[in-house]
């Protein structure tokens, strides 16, 4: 592989990464969770205030198939931007868990 063919395949790797980070945040807000901005390759959503205890949100999701993560951030779980194909597993299972989560 060249520079020039390798400069382009990460070009394309992190222009992907940023419009699905782009798509997590903007469905997760959609579905009423709350998204702290990042440019990194995760975003922390959440902000669980009512005393809802991480690890156990992270189970719900683990459960239901979603890779999260508890970084032990009170109130706050972590989801790594990843295919677009495990971001929709991922959506989808937060989708079915915001009437619990979410106060309306």
């Amino acid at each position: 592989m060249t520079y020039s063919e390798f400069s382009e395949l990460t070009a394309s790797i992190v222009a992907e990464a940023r419009a699905e980070r782009a798509r997590l945040t903007r469905r997760l807000s959609q579905l009423g969770y709350p998204v702290v901005p990042s440019e990194a390759n995760f975003l922390l959503f959440g902000d669980f205030a009512r005393g809802m205890d991480t690890a156990l949100l992270w189970q719900a999701f683990a459960i239901e198939g979603a890779q999260v993560d508890d970084v032990g951030l009170p109130g706050y779980l972590r989801v790594t931007v990843g295919t677009p194909e495990e971001n929709t597993t991922f959506l989808q299972v937060a989708e079915r868990l915001a009437p619990a989560l979410i106060s309306p």
